[in-house]
């Protein structure tokens, strides 16, 4: 064992039980068994991909890139909570943001009814749960989950004149509230929440990817790949020895735009969607 560096988990047979290995073998016939997968998600959220990934077979490392934290100033946000009744559509761009708006809602003492006049956007099916979490269906989600399809969705929707409400991360592309702008809409940006730079497991990552253990490195945004590549620092070339799998467009271009060509981009902007496409990609 110690000159082969085997490592945990392991398992040691002895006897004729083993003769037994080709009838029994079934987890060997996965299709990610043998393979390594670096998962960037935030630690909370981490564990819907670890799983599935897991059901398929794959050792997983969780290196979170990222971690969600409070906004640091939610002024805007009770600001705008505490008049909703001004806005036609509340916008959603990611089940986080609704789950920080509607603590704001409770801290202001409202809950759901608050929301009777105002119609629901989210930008795909995951922010779509997390809205039914809270009892409430959305009005509108596009085909396809990105900011581009969102806005043209809702440029049939609103008129010049109508107030918009948008919460979401901090740090976010303003593709959303420009095109909605330009029509003559009225667009209140709140921060619900932030990402900040997070690695608990840097040095397990870095070891997975120098030894080449690690087959694949997913991103789920484009603030996995940012702040990843920040961990790495003076490490990033390590990141030319794994496949990098990106959730959608938008975080595949912000690879490209570092240097990096992912070798596997879901068809569907989901976890669903990813794990499909990973599959795919050692099936072939």
């Amino acid at each position: 064992v110690k000159a082969t560096g085997m490592k945990p988990p392991a398992i040691f047979l002895v006897g004729e039980v083993v003769r037994l290995r080709e009838q029994l073998q079934w987890f060997d016939n996965k299709p990610l068994f043998g393979k390594t997968v670096i998962v960037t998600r935030a630690r909370a959220q981490a564990s819907a991909l670890t799983k599935k990934l897991e059901a398929q077979g794959a050792k997983v490392i969780e290196a979170p890139a990222i971690k969600i934290v409070p906004a640091a100033d939610y002024a805007p946000l009770d600001n705008a909570i505490a008049h909703l009744d001004e806005y036609k559509w509340l916008v959603f761009t990611s089940a986080n943001g609704v789950d920080y708006f509607f603590e704001r809602l409770a801290e202001a003492k409202k809950d759901a009814r608050a929301l009777a006049s105002v119609k629901l956007a989210a930008i795909g099916s995951a922010t779509a749960k997390a809205l039914a979490g809270h009892g409430l269906t959305a009005d509108l989600i596009p085909s396809a989950y990105k900011a581009e399809e969102l806005a043209e969705a809702l440029a049939g929707e609103i008129t010049a004149g109508d107030k918009i409400l948008l919460a979401r991360a901090k740090v976010a592309r303003e593709v959303l509230p420009e095109s909605l702008r330009k029509i003559g809409a009225i667009v209140d940006v709140v921060t619900a929440y932030e990402t900040v730079a997070d690695c608990e497991n840097k040095e397990e990552l870095i070891a997975a990817l120098e030894s080449g253990e690690a087959s694949v490195v997913t991103f789920t945004s484009s603030s996995t790949v940012t702040n990843l590549l920040e961990v790495l620092g003076d490490k990033k070339e390590l990141l030319n020895k794994a496949a990098l799998a990106a959730i959608g467009p938008v975080t595949a271009d912000t690879l490209k735009k570092h240097g990096y060509t992912p070798a596997i981009n879901a068809a569907e902007y989901t976890i669903d969607g990813l794990m499909t496409a990973i599959t795919n990609f050692y099936n072939k």
